[in-house]
């Protein structure tokens, strides 16, 4: 497998107009050059999308953040057969392909081919998505149509493992840009390739169920970036009361609003570090934070420091002289 032949950056395209027929219209045109086949109807009015593409090699990597929607593939001809995964960030898509159907919800993962017709229906959502070419699985996981439209699910260790390493790999692609050289990319490629074929080699092995305090975490996990998390919506997402919500969390010493703000206070502190051309206020927008100053005050109350001190710092106390 050879090096990508020119460097990739990451592309950004947003639905721009107030229209949402017009917005639709933008977001197919985007759709159909980004993987072959695709067709996107909004399922209420008002549709509004936001995407990111990125191209690696003969690898499409996208991460959509739209309304609900209603997503069909058709059957490419003419060309290779490719592998469409899907792992489910925020919201939830029901996905069939033939007679197979299966729901995604926070953290799971499913796989279709494009040589068959798809449906996702999707609720207002974020999700990564990965087109490749199903022969880089082709040779090292066996019967590949066997896992096709089935739920990966996210208490799985190494479908938890991929959705942190593609978190956090498109956090470094996007604060990267063209900053990014061939060899990174080429190499990104191959570990994108590697670990979906640990996943479809370890599907079959028994996963134990999570508890209900992982589960919480895994929603959390998940939607921390959204500012309308809280304790009753965690409840809906799970099928559960907000007194069950309360109680699994109790008896590892939170309360629904100080875990929520404790893991939106973890992601914020690391990618104050690791996205270092990130501004802050987008690290607060993506943390959850619809307001700078009370993402500031929030942050020094529970770090002890200012956001831009940790960011020089690196979290370490500053000695006084």
């Amino acid at each position: 497998m050879s090096p990508p032949h020119s460097l990739s950056t990451v592309e950004r395209f947003s639905t721009p107009f107030f229209s949402a027929k017009a917005n639709l219209r933008l977001w197919n045109e985007v759709a159909e050059i980004s993987s072959a086949g695709l067709t996107i109807d909004a399922a209420s009015a008002g549709f509004r999308g936001d995407l990111y593409r990125w191209r690696l090699g003969d690898i499409t990597l996208l991460w959509p953040h739209a309304t609900e929607s209603v997503v069909r593939r058709r059957p490419t001809t003419g060309g290779e057969e490719r592998l469409l995964v899907h792992l489910q960030g925020r919201g939830e898509c029901l996905q069939q392909q033939g007679a197979r159907q299966c729901r995604l919800r926070p953290g799971d993962l499913s796989l279709c081919t494009s040589e068959l017709p798809s449906e996702l229906r999707t609720t207002t959502h974020d999700m990564l998505v990965i087109d490749l070419p199903t022969r880089h699985l082709q040779g090292r996981v066996t019967n590949l149509d066997h896992y096709l439209a089935r739920i990966f699910p996210s208490h799985s260790p190494s479908v938890q493992a991929f959705r942190r390493f593609l978190t956090s790999t498109w956090q470094d692609g996007i604060a990267a840009n063209a900053q990014a050289n061939a060899a990174w990319q080429h190499e990104l490629h191959q570990c994108i390739v590697s670990m979906l074929v640990l996943i479809l080699r370890g599907a079959d092995h028994d996963v134990p169920a999570p508890s209900g305090f992982d589960r919480i975490a895994r929603i959390v996990g998940t939607r921390f970036h959204d500012p309308a998390l809280s304790g009753q919506a965690i409840a809906d997402e799970l099928g559960v009361s907000l007194r069950t919500v309360q109680m699994w969390l109790a008896a590892n010493g939170w309360t629904p609003r100080d875990y929520v703000a404790a893991r939106r206070m973890e992601a914020a502190a690391q990618m104050l570090v690791t996205s270092p051309q990130t501004s802050i206020s987008a690290i607060a927008f993506d943390c959850g934070f619809e307001d700078i100053a009370h993402f500031s005050r929030s942050f020094r109350r529970h770090f002890g420091m200012p956001p831009r001190q940790w960011r020089i710092t690196g979290g370490a106390p500053v000695s006084a002289h």
